[in-house]
């Protein structure tokens, strides 16, 4: 198998993130999540509010006025729980993104976000979270207004890397199965990831595998 293309996630692959409402809420200091979230009337509209934010159809501040009452909270706290959502750039990745640098291969991200992470994401110039010079294409689902496991967004990513990989020699990295099996659909050679503690260890044994690494 030729690769020309290694294609990751971001949020539990690349970036540790915080996996749910809850635990955001304690990462920001902010007591517990209270009853509001639980409600079960609450909670699906809560996840239309997220898609629309990822689709950048809500900004981050539409998302925090909306969100507030569902959760009872104010929109300054939602906006601490958003930046709060984000924890750190996994160890190793950044080491795994310059070895494949080194082996002349791109690298590319595809991501289901939103504009404030990005914001975040890409200030990050530290020597342990410097993640954006590494990523030099690089793909968000509110710029695309369009989220995986849209078909579309991953023929949207194949067009514009067209001249460096077709769509077979693309190897794709993320942690929801869904999203891999849309990206096995369009012939992509996507894999999924499933440790949450060392998802980089994991994707370093399928590269090398692979022949990548």
């Amino acid at each position: 198998m030729t690769v020309k293309l290694v294609c990751f996630d971001l949020g539990g692959v690349l970036v540790q993130i915080c996996s749910s409402w809850a635990q955001a809420v304690s990462v920001a200091g902010l007591g517990s999540a209270g009853p509001a979230h639980a409600d079960s009337h609450a909670r699906p509209e809560m996840s239309k509010k997220v898609f629309a934010l990822e689709l950048g159809h809500l900004s981050p501040a539409e998302f925090a006025r909306d969100v507030a009452p569902l959760v009872g909270r104010t929109e300054h706290e939602v906006h601490t729980i958003l930046d709060r959502w984000l924890l750190r750039v996994f160890p190793g990745a950044l080491q795994l993104l310059d070895e494949l640098a080194e082996r002349g291969m791109p690298v590319a991200c595809l991501s289901n976000t939103n504009a404030r992470h990005w914001e975040l994401m890409s200030s990050w110039t530290g020597e342990a979270d410097a993640l954006w010079p590494r990523l030099t294409h690089r793909f968000a689902s509110h710029e695309l207004k369009l989220r995986k496991p849209d078909p579309e967004i991953y023929t949207r990513v194949e067009a514009a890397m067209k001249e460096i990989a077709r769509p077979s020699e693309i190897v794709f990295f993320d942690d929801l199965p869904d999203n891999i099996a849309a990206a096995n659909a369009r012939d992509w050679r996507a894999e999924l990831v499933r440790s949450k503690e060392d998802p980089v260890a994991e994707m370093r044994g399928m590269l090398g595998r692979m022949g990548v690494l």
